[in-house]
């Protein structure tokens, strides 16, 4: 592969990026980490997407996300997904860009279906601060 060539995750990160840089024009110069986070959990999404079929079936049988009980790249995508939202609402945003991100990740479908009251009680945390840091 020649160093010309883009890979197909590299596009997907960077389509997930212009979203991001979407709601923030400050944001397309130099991404936070939680919009880089929250580009890179999008590109994952985007890789899920294929299976949502199998991830819905499973989670009809209860208790925890449906890629949680599928094996393979599906688990493996969907844990580290999961992993970047959770790491998205520890942070302590920067601007208000980095809020917004951390409201859309305590309504993303992991949350609701999990750490609901975890996740809004994160986003309250963080909109406290920002407001102190104001």
């Amino acid at each position: 592969m020649s160093s010309s060539t883009i890979s197909r995750r590299q596009i997907l990160v960077g389509g997930a990026l212009g979203a991001v840089a979407a709601l923030s024009p400050a944001l397309a110069a130099a991404p936070s980490p939680i919009a880089q986070a929250w580009a890179k959990a999008e590109a994952l999404r985007i890789r899920l997407a294929p299976q949502g079929e199998a991830i819905e079936a499973a989670l009809r049988t209860g208790g925890v996300p449906g890629w949680m009980r599928l094996k393979g790249e599906v688990y493996s995508l969907g844990e580290t997904r999961y992993g970047l939202l959770v790491e998205i609402l520890n942070a302590a945003p920067t601007n208000r860009a980095d809020l917004m991100i951390q409201r859309r990740v305590a309504q993303d479908d992991e949350m609701h279906n999990g750490p609901r009251d975890w996740a809004q009680a994160r986003v309250t945390l963080a909109e406290r601060g920002l407001s102190r840091a104001a």
